[in-house]
């Protein structure tokens, strides 16, 4: 809502964790903005306030995070080198009979 988003501004524009706090609205919504803002106010570190979420959640945001730098790494190979191989890519050859990339062995007829 409107008052999440005054706080989130106020933190981003000043680093001031305790303002950002008082202006951010109670409820299960926001329980992880405020946890973090709560933490950072009382004088913890960014890694501290951190360490106080759920193990869970923090691997959420984690993942998202090297998805995040993923997709904006693949967009800028595919906008600067289109989306054939590169110098130092793996290629695998699918002319490899042995390879994974092999058809399928033909299936033998069934005994008479």
């Amino acid at each position: 809502g409107a008052r999440a988003m005054a706080a989130q501004r106020v933190f981003a524009e000043t680093g001031d964790a305790a303002a950002a706090l008082r202006l951010m609205p109670n409820g299960q919504s926001v329980q992880m903005e405020r946890t973090l803002l709560d933490a950072l106010a009382g004088g913890l570190s960014a890694v501290e306030a951190l360490q106080r979420l759920p193990r869970q959640l923090l691997m959420l945001y984690v993942k998202a995070a090297q998805s995040l730098v993923f997709n904006h790494v693949l967009s800028h190979r595919l906008r600067h080198s289109g989306s054939g191989p590169m110098p130092g890519d793996l290629v695998e050859d699918s002319t490899d009979a042995e390879g994974p990339m092999a058809p399928p062995s033909p299936t033998p007829p069934p005994p008479r």
